[in-house]
């Protein structure tokens, strides 16, 4: 068994070397989008809470709309678990603190997704 380790900066910062676009892209997909999404979310359902027109809601709905076919971290999850499968043989495994809020961040996308709808933030928060 081969042994070594990584992470996700390492794997960005090592394929930045190679493929700057493609590194980059992992970067805003993996990463920047789907927590852009989530603090985009809270500012929003917060602003609901409190019965309070926020200050960029317009932005951030338009944002939010548009970003929601942008965040592959499910995506990623997937193939991260389909490479330990294929993989398990070769390697011995151990899930550090990154892995556990990498999944922790698909599941609270997966339960915000279920759960809200776009449209009624529209409804509740858009321009009187």
């Amino acid at each position: 068994k081969l042994n070594n380790s990584t992470s996700l900066v390492n794997s960005l910062i090592a394929l930045f070397e190679s493929y700057p676009f493609v590194s980059l892209f992992s970067l805003l997909v993996v990463v920047i989008v789907p927590l852009l999404y989530l603090i985009l979310h809270f500012y929003l359902s917060f602003a609901v809470l409190i019965k309070h027109k926020a200050i960029f809601r317009r932005y951030a709905l338009i944002i939010l709309s548009g970003i929601r076919e942008w965040y592959m971290i499910d995506v990623f999850l997937v193939s991260i678990l389909i490479s330990i499968i294929k993989l398990k043989g070769m390697f011995e495994f151990s899930f550090d603190p990154g892995f556990y809020f990498l999944l922790g961040l698909c599941l609270n996308i997966l339960i915000i997704e279920f759960y809200s709808d776009i449209r009624l933030f529209w409804k509740v928060l858009g321009d009187d």
